[in-house]
């Protein structure tokens, strides 16, 4: 994203980070620090720790692959309801 003085800013980037305790997904942002004079003399930078919902994702993405590989190898038909007795998913 271009932003200040035409600068490209880097906000909301996904990065793995590699900590004394594992790896952290962590989402951040950066922008340039610029003195009065117009000169970049650092960075402003913001991280948020995402693990535990990168961790979430990836469960959901895998039961969603598992109920999918259910669905197209099962030789009967498969229906799924909610509740109310709405059809959610069907083969």
């Amino acid at each position: 994203m271009i932003g200040f003085f035409g600068l490209d800013l880097k906000l909301n980037i996904e990065e793995i980070w590699e900590t004394e305790k594992g790896l952290k997904w962590v989402n951040t942002s950066k922008i340039p620090f610029i003195d009065a004079n117009g000169e970049i003399i650092g960075v402003i930078g913001i991280s948020m720790d995402i693990t535990e919902r990168k961790k979430a994702k990836i469960k959901i993405q895998q039961s969603e692959a598992l109920y999918s590989s259910i669905l197209s190898a099962s030789p009967s038909a498969i229906t799924i309801t909610d509740l109310e007795g709405l059809i959610t998913i069907t083969s």
